[in-house]
Formats: C-alpha cells, sequence, structure tokens
C-alpha cells in the first residue's frame, strides 16, 4: 500500500535528484572547459617560467642551459616540456630523446609562431612522437640581441587531462551520493513530520464519513496544517450538533407518527418504504423489518393499495379512496405526492384512517331509524287501524269492542314503553343518570327483583332456580333502582328466549374486590356470528318471539350502559339451541362511579 509519507518522501527525493543531474550537466561543460584552462595556465605558467630564466642570454648559453632548466623543472611536473630552435630542431624533450625525433618545423605550433608576430600559441593535437593527442602550448624566447632563441613548448596529454576530470566526477559522485543519502533521510524526517498529521486528518474524516462525530484531530503543528485540522475538528462538531439536531427531529418526528392512530407510510421516489407506523403495520398485518427498504409491491395481500400506489406514481396527484382491505375493516386511504428542494417530488405518503367505527355507527344509526320507525308503525298501525273500525260503528257487539279496545290500549302501552326505554337509554348512554351508590344485600335484591315476573315465569311453566336466602349475607356497593333493573332486563331476557317448561338459573359469585351475576337459560341459543351484536338496540335473535312477548328490543343495550355506569362489564356466552348466559361483574366498593 502506498503510504502518505512515501510518496511525499518521493516526491522531495525526486526533486532534489533532478535538480542534482541538472546541476550535473550544468557543470559538466563547465568542469571541462575548467580543466582544460587550469592545464592550459599550467602550460603557460611553465612555459613562462622557462622562459624567464633563458631570455637575454647568448644563444649558445640558452642552449646549454635549457637542459637543465627542464630536468629540474620536470622532476616536479608532470608536464611535458621541449625545447626548438628556429629550424625546427628538437634541442632537449623531457620525456623523449631528442635525438631520435624527427624535426619540428611542420609541427603546427612550430609554424604559427615562426611564421606570425604572435608570441605564444596553444592548441590541440594529435602526437606522432607519443601516439597520441596532446594539448600544446608553444612560448617564444628570445636571446640577449632580441633574436628568437627557439620555441618553448609544454604538452600534456589529453589522457592526463581526462583523468584530473574522472578523478573530479568520482570525487563528485561521491559527495554528491552522501548528499543524496543525507537528501533521502531528510526528506523520510520532512515526509513524516507532514503526512503525521495528514494522516490523522484523514483518519479523523474517515470517522467523520463512519458517522463517528465525537473524533477529533489532535496534531502538535503549525501553520495551514494545524489551520486544516482546526477546521476538521469544527467540521466534526458541526456535524455532530447538525446530526444530533436531525436525530432528535427524526426521534421526534416518529414518536409523533406512532401516536397517530391512522396508519402512515411513506415511500421514496423509487418506491421503496422509508417510515412507516404501527398503526400500519397493524393494518397490513406485517412487521416493520417486512416493510422498511422494501419496495411497496412486496405488499402482496393488499393489491389494492398498490393500484392506488401505482397510479400516485404515473399521475402525480393527490388521491381519496374508501378502501375494504379486509372483510371487518374499512379505511380512508390518503396518498398524496411530497416534495423537496426545487419541488423535486422525493416520494408519496400514505395515511389511512380507519373509518369501520364511523360506517358501523352510521349503520346502526340507520337501523335504529329504521327500527324504530317499525317498531312505532306495528303499534301505530294496529292502533288506527282497530280505531277506524270503531269508528265506523260497524262493530255493535260489545265484547268484540271491548277486545279492539284492550289492543288499542295494549299497542298503545307498548309504544310508551318504548318511548319511555329509548328515553332512558339515551339519558343513560350521555350519563344524564346519577347514581344512588348504597351498600345492599345483593342476593335480597336478586329475590325481590325476580318476584316482579313471577307471573311470566309461571306462564310459560319456567324454573327459576336463585341463590338461597339462607346464605351469608353479600353486600355490594351499588345503585339499588338502577342495578335491580339490570336483574330485571336479564331475567326478562331469559323469559323471553326459553323453551316452554325450561330453566333459568340466577348465580352469584363474590370475591375481595368483585362480584360477579350470572343468568343462564337453557332456550333457543344465539348464532356465533350474531353474538357480537346482541347489546345493540332493537337486536333481536327471534324478532317475532320478542315481539309477542312485548319486548323493545332495548333492554341488553340498556343493561350493558347501566354495568358501565357501575364502572363494571358484561359478557355473554351462547351455543345456538341451548342456551346463553349472561355475566356481569362489577366492583364490590365503589369510588365516585358517577364521574
Amino acid at each position: 500500500m502506498n503510504r502518505l509519507w512515501l510518496r511525499i518522501a518521493s516526491a522531495f527525493f525526486l526533486s532534489i535528484l533532478i535538480l542534482l543531474l541538472l546541476l550535473w550537466w550544468a557543470l559538466t561543460s563547465t568542469i571541462e572547459s575548467f580543466a582544460r584552462e587550469q592545464v592550459i595556465t599550467q602550460l603557460e605558467d611553465t612555459a613562462q617560467l622557462i622562459s624567464q630564466q633563458l631570455q637575454f642570454q647568448e644563444i649558445d648559453e640558452i642552449h646549454e642551459n635549457v637542459e637543465i632548466w627542464l630536468e629540474d623543472l620536470n622532476t616536479e611536473s608532470n608536464v611535458r616540456m621541449t625545447f626548438i630552435d628556429t629550424d625546427g630542431d628538437v634541442i632537449v624533450d623531457s620525456m623523449h630523446n631528442q635525438a631520435s625525433m624527427e624535426n619540428h618545423l611542420e609541427r603546427e605550433e612550430i609554424q604559427v609562431l615562426l611564421e606570425d608576430s604572435r608570441r605564444s600559441y596553444t592548441t590541440e593535437r594529435y602526437s606522432d612522437t607519443l601516439e597520441e593527442s596532446m594539448l600544446y602550448h608553444a612560448l617564444k624566447t628570445y636571446d640577449a640581441n632580441g633574436e628568437i632563441a627557439g620555441i618553448i613548448r609544454t604538452s600534456m596529454t589529453l589522457n592526463s587531462l581526462e583523468q584530473m576530470i574522472a578523478e573530479f566526477w568520482r570525487s563528485a559522485a561521491f559527495v554528491t551520493g552522501g548528499l543524496l543519502i543525507l537528501f533521502a533521510i531528510i526528506s523520510m524526517l520532512i515526509a513524516r513530520g507532514i503526512s503525521r498529521p495528514i494522516n490523522e486528518i484523514i483518519k479523523v474524516t474517515k470517522e467523520l464519513r463512519n458517522k463517528n462525530y465525537s473524533s477529533r484531530v489532535n496534531i502538535d503543528t503549525s501553520g495551514e496544517i494545524k489551520i486544516l485540522g482546526e477546521s476538521v475538528n469544527d467540521l466534526a462538531v458541526s456535524l455532530f450538533e447538525q446530526t444530533r439536531e436531525i436525530e432528535e427531529n427524526e426521534r421526534e418526528l416518529e414518536s409523533i407518527i406512532s401516536q397517530i392512530n391512522s396508519g402512515v407510510m411513506i415511500v421514496d421516489k423509487a418506491g421503496y418504504i422509508e417510515l412507516i407506523n404501527p398503526s400500519m403495520t397493524s393494518i397490513l398485518n406485517l412487521t416493520k423489518d417486512d416493510l422498511i427498504g422494501k419496495h411497496f409491491t412486496s405488499i402482496k395481500s393488499f393489491p389494492t393499495l398498490i393500484r392506488l400506489m401505482h397510479e400516485l406514481y404515473q399521475d402525480n396527484r393527490k388521491i381519496q379512496e374508501e378502501l375494504h382491505l379486509s372483510e371487518n375493516f374499512i379505511y380512508d386511504a390518503h396518498l398524496t405526492p411530497y416534495y423537496g428542494k426545487g419541488w423535486k417530488r422525493r416520494g408519496i405518503i400514505v395515511v389511512l384512517h380507519n373509518i369501520t367505527n364511523i360506517r358501523r355507527l352510521e349503520q346502526i344509526r340507520s337501523d335504529f331509524i329504521a327500527n324504530v320507525s317499525h317498531e312505532l308503525k306495528t303499534p301505530v298501525t294496529s292502533v288506527k287501524g282497530f280505531t277506524e273500525t270503531l269508528l265506523s260503528n260497524e262493530v255493535n257487539d260489545e265484547k268484540t269492542r271491548n277486545y279492539f279496545l284492550q289492543i288499542i290500549y295494549d299497542e298503545s302501552d307498548r309504544i310508551d314503553r318504548l318511548i319511555h326505554d329509548l328515553l332512558q337509554l339515551s339519558r343513560i348512554e350521555k350519563h344524564d343518570i346519577p347514581l344512588n351508590i348504597k351498600t345492599v344485600d345483593v342476593i335480597q335484591l336478586i329475590h325481590s327483583t325476580a318476584a316482579t315476573l313471577q307471573n311470566e315465569i309461571e306462564k310459560k311453566g319456567l324454573t327459576l332456580q336463585l341463590p338461597n336466602l339462607d346464605e351469608k349475607e353479600m353486600f355490594v356497593e351499588l345503585d339499588v333502582d338502577r342495578f335491580s333493573q339490570v336483574i330485571l332486563n336479564l331475567i326478562a331476557n331469559a323469559i323471553n328466549y326459553s323453551k316452554e317448561n325450561g330453566n333459568i338459573k340466577v348465580g352469584v359469585v363474590f370475591s375481595k374486590d368483585e362480584f360477579v351475576l350470572a343468568v343462564t337459560d337453557d332456550g333457543i341459543g344465539i348464532p356465533k356470528n350474531t353474538i357480537s351484536r346482541v347489546f345493540e338496540r332493537f337486536y333481536r335473535v327471534d324478532k317475532a318471539r320478542s315481539r309477542h312477548s312485548g319486548g323493545t328490543g332495548l333492554g341488553l343495550s340498556i343493561v350493558k350502559h347501566l354495568v358501565e355506569l357501575h364502572k363494571g362489564r358484561i359478557d355473554v356466552e351462547s351455543v345456538e339451541g341451548e342456551g346463553s348466559t349472561f355475566t356481569v361483574i362489577i366492583p364490590r366498593k365503589h369510588h365516585d362511579v358517577s364521574s
């Protein structure tokens, strides 16, 4: 893995290496020129030194002394020295036997000086004598008469020059190598110094990307990197605060949505579910994990809802429709798009309001109106019919007339009872009846209430079994009149739906906190699918039987509301054809029950 410090160090080192190479390249010609100039200077100085020793002497003296001088200088220098007379003959040579050397009159440097007025001349050429390239410097020397006594020539092989340059480059290479090693170490140290805080910043930014907003940059440096680190820390603080605010808003939104009784679902623009509240999961009968992150088409059990969502994605318009998502539940569906910045659609919001109870209440109201109309119409029709008959004077028989009048009286009484029960039920539902709570011996109350129905019991040949009066007194706090009506209505209901010569049993159970009253009959029973409706107004299991007995169809509804006024509850168990049991459970002690 490429590390940052290694890349920085490599960049530093490469930059320095390039600079050194450029410097090396620039110095190559300079050094060679400098070395050449140094050699030429040495040749000139050597020739000048010899010339100073020989000038202004007689020609013979010059020939005698030149060999001595050349021998002395040859021991101190690697310069080849040659003295040549004006005829081109080599008088003496420091590195070669002059006797075997040919005439040098044709040599370039000799010709130039003998034919030209210049005193010195420098050239580079191949030496036939030494058989290698050499650098020559020739200098005229004069005798005492001012005449040219000869030419002093100093020379050096180019190989020596190249050796000097090579030696220099070897030294330079050694120094350069040392510098490169030093620069490499310095580059690594600098790179580590730079990369350490940068790596720290990178590490923190990765933590921030992974939503670890508590991570901070801790660097001991200065300059721009310190400013960058402080900026990253400021960013981390800002992100932490913004994220916390967003999370709080999301929690608040989720809390609000979760408390909404209506089902709420938010779907993104691609059709994937982003948010859903518990009410919606309950409606769809799926868990949150089954829905979050899934496409809305995965809700396969509700094709109508999927169809509406498809329509909204296609038409981008609000949709409201009543949905029957199951047999027992009705929902008012609201689907609407929601938008982000620039009015770009971000998704849709689906809200399902449970209107089952509303529709049920509407049905109950409709049924109530129909039932009241029907319940009133039947006796009114009877009263009207018999009254018209009496008014027509067609009935002359007193017995028949009295029979008609009795029917009119009974039907009028039935209308009166119906109106009384309706008014009473209305007052009970509105809690418009205050309870007069007293401590009552409930067994005694059962016996006294049941006695009022003795005639009806005897007419059908029924057997009524009541709790034994000899048992220990059991006291309960309740409203005597209201609870007496509960007992009366339950026993009357049992009488109405019991078969001839049937049995009715009234039982009681006491506990420390509750009192239980159970009324059981062996009558026609209640169909299982209608048990939940027995406490509705005007509901009758057997309409003909109930009307024949004079019932209004409101008795059990009144019982239910009176029991609830006592902070109790009522349950029913029934097997069709075998009978029913109505169970009332109320607390034995009441505290502000009428509130």
